[in-house]
């Protein structure tokens, strides 16, 4: 056979929905409750804001599984909070374990709320001065879910931040999940809904080296699709396609986000993409 092999993928540039320009749609936000599961790497990034000067608690909800003991980075300000000395990571156990160490026993496959206070801690500190502050929560030895983190004022009980996985900055896991397992859960938890006309369009730097490009566009419509995808001003008329009338289709891979209406017109540039 005459010619060589085919240029193969070398780089991609990956873009959510609900980060482009949107015309006539809004940005779909997930609603009850929703998770994710950690294994070796990812990690859940917020920013938030106290009142005033003092002592703060955080109350972590976690499932352990049929883990019984998890060791993993709780980082206020890019500080590590550690319970133990003998674990370099905030150390989670379940009734299961037999460990001295364990201060607190979780029942196995529950979801159940940890409080963490200042006094437990032998690293880190909870003693917070009012304005923005961080918190970061990562994987150490992997292998455990986590939903919701409230911050709480000690002195007054009041919970001053609500950090759930639709609202991290950053969100990387190896599984996101939502309540409905049958429902939209686009990665982010946030997408690009498009009314009838709309459109959204994202604007992509593209290395010099790249001679052409394949656009993937992941998306969840609610009936056939009939859209448009442009590329520098030109209609792409490969991109125009219809999906098939029958059941609906399998949902999206966790690693990409949607539209839940038939997107119109996407903007889109000559490189390897994954858009929702």
């Amino acid at each position: 056979m005459a010619g060589g092999a085919p240029e193969q993928p070398v780089d991609q540039v990956l873009v959510e929905g609900e980060d482009g320009v949107i015309e006539n749609g809004s940005v779909y936000n997930v609603e009850g409750f929703t998770s994710f599961f950690f294994e070796g790497s990812g990690r859940a990034f917020w920013r938030f804001t106290v009142p005033e000067d003092g002592e703060y608690m955080l109350r972590v909800q976690t499932n352990m599984g049929d883990q019984t003991e998890r060791g993993q980075h709780i980082r206020i300000d890019g500080v590590g909070l550690r319970n133990t000395n003998t674990y370099g990571e905030f150390f989670f156990c379940s009734t299961n374990s037999t460990n001295s160490e364990c201060k607190f026993k979780l029942q196995p496959d529950t979801w159940e709320w940890v409080e963490i206070h200042h006094s437990d801690l032998v690293a880190g500190s909870l003693m917070l001065t009012a304005g923005e502050h961080t918190l970061e929560i990562a994987p150490s030895w992997g292998w455990q879910s986590f939903s919701t983190v409230e911050v709480v004022q000690v002195s007054t009980g009041e919970v001053v931040a609500t950090l759930t996985p639709a609202n991290a900055e950053e969100l990387i896991a190896a599984r996101i999940e939502c309540e409905d397992p049958d429902a939209f859960c686009p990665s982010g938890l946030q997408a690009a809904s498009l009314d009838a006309g709309g459109s959204v369009t994202w604007t992509l730097e593209v290395p010099d080296n790249v001679r052409n490009g394949l656009a993937r566009i992941f998306y969840q419509p609610r009936r056939p699709l009939l859209g448009r995808c442009w590329s520098m001003g030109s209609r792409l008329p490969s991109c125009r396609s219809r999906r098939p009338r029958g059941p609906r289709p399998p949902k999206p891979s966790r690693h990409a986000s949607s539209s839940r209406r038939p997107p119109r017109r996407c903007g889109s540039a000559p490189a390897r993409t994954r858009s929702p």
